[in-house]
């Protein structure tokens, strides 16, 4: 999943509960206000806030899906290597 819309009493909990669901960090969740709390009158005419969310994508899994249909259409027999260059580890994938 990757897309929800989720209520809340506040805003904050509203992404609180879409970062659960979507099971990510608050650094790949992006969301839309739909609507703002509302409190209402003793009870009555409250509304919540609700927001539309999303998980960002992932720009080293994009290249790595990219480079990996590129090179499967080419007919090129390769392997992708994923190179962290702060750590200098190596990931064959």
């Amino acid at each position: 999943m990757t897309h929800v819309t989720v209520s809340g009493n506040t805003i904050e909990e509203a992404v609180q509960k879409a970062l659960l669901e979507l099971e990510t960090t608050e650094a790949r969740l992006s969301y839309q206000v739909v609507s703002e709390p509302k409190k209402g009158f003793l009870g009555f005419g409250s509304r919540p806030a609700t927001i539309e969310a999303h998980i960002k994508p992932d720009p080293i899994m994009e290249a790595y899906s990219f480079l990996e249909s590129t090179v499967t259409l080419m007919g090129v027999p390769a392997t992708i290597v994923q190179e962290d260059i702060d750590q200098g580890d190596k990931q064959v994938r």
